[in-house]
Parts: C-alpha cells; structure tokens; sequence
C-alpha cells in the first residue's frame, strides 16, 4: 500500500521573526520596534500573515513607547535646566546687591553717585558665577549693575540687573554699629539679618 506524502505546513518566517522582534521591543523601551516594524512588513508578502500582522500592531506598540520616554527625558531635561538657570541667577543677583552695597558706601563717603569711571574701579575683575563681567550703568543720579545671563551676552533679555539704585538707604544692607566682642553683637546681628537680608 502506498503511502501518500503529508500536505507541507505553511511557515512565513519572516512574520514570526518580525513578531519576536516586535514583543522584544516593548520590553526593551522600543528601541528595536522599528526593526521589528520593518520584517513584519515584509513578512506580509507571505501567507499566513497573521504573526506580521501582529508584529506591525505590537511594533506600532513599541514606537509609542519609544515617543513618550523620548518626551518625558526631553522634558526631565528642560526641567533640570531652568532649574540650573534660576539657580544661577539667584546667586548673580545676590552677588549683584553685595557689590551694589559696596557702591553705595562708596556713594555715602563721597556724597554722590560714583561716576562711570569710579564704579567701573569699584567693581573691576569682579565676575559672577558665570564667569561673565560685571558692568556698572548710571545717569549720575543713580546707579545700576547688570550681568549677562546664561548667554555671555549684555543687554540681552536673559541679563540678571539690579537696580537702579537712587539711594544710599537702597544700597546698604547693612549699618552694625557694635563690635563683635560685644556681648550682645550675634544677637544683634542675628537680628540685622532677619529684617535686612533679602536674598
């Protein structure tokens, strides 16, 4: 009795191959789903189809994932670096009003606003955190400083200014009068602090 052979099963191997990719992808942030994309499509020129078809769904899948991890450390990112850049201009400006105070003993011992030259002195290699300049600005009746921001760049949006001072009282942060051997001095000076030091 002869025997007639078994029908062949019909394989696409290049759709399963896409399917495995794809599944490996969703566990791997889908970084290889675009490869996986790329075999299932190809796969579906084969019959069956069905592992393609499921490969290009889970693919799809994975390229999701991908855009949304890519986002959120985009935005993780912007996030740290308007915090490294209020950080850095809070430390320029209180950096601004100590030398601003230095100025305005300056003011009070001439009796007038330093003029270009003198403030420029006054201020001459002081650089902020930055590493930028610091540039002295007055219309003789009052004075300002300003820094180039995160841009290295003066008079640009970005810059970090204070001022403009049109007072000695607005410039000095602070008139002790007591020693530090004086017994009293930390209390007092405790005290300066807590009603003068606004930064």
């Amino acid at each position: 009795m002869q025997m007639s052979p078994l029908p062949e099963k019909d394989e696409n191997p290049v759709g399963l191959t896409g399917f495995i990719i794809s599944v490996i992808g969703l566990f791997l942030c889908g970084i290889p789903s675009i490869i996986g994309l790329l075999i299932s499509a190809i796969g579906l020129r084969k019959a069956p189809r069905g592992f393609a078809i499921a490969g290009l769904l889970i693919s799809f899948l994975g390229l999701v994932e991908l855009l949304a991890l890519g986002f959120l450390a985009y935005s993780t990112y912007r996030l740290a670096d308007d915090g490294v850049r209020t950080f850095k201009n809070l430390a320029v400006n209180q950096l601004l009003e100590i030398e601003a105070n230095s100025i305005g003993r300056e003011w009070e011992k001439l009796e007038r606003v330093p003029t270009q030259q003198e403030g420029d002195d006054l201020i001459a290699g002081k650089r902020d955190i930055n590493g930028n300049s610091i540039a002295y600005e007055t219309d003789g009746s009052s004075f300002s400083l300003r820094a180039a921001g995160n841009d290295g760049k003066l008079q640009t949006e970005d810059d970090v200014v204070a001022g403009p001072f049109e007072d000695i009282e607005s410039t000095l942060m602070h008139q002790l009068t007591i020693e530090p051997d004086d017994p009293d001095w930390d209390q007092e000076f405790e005290k300066f602090n807590n009603e003068n030091m606004n930064f």
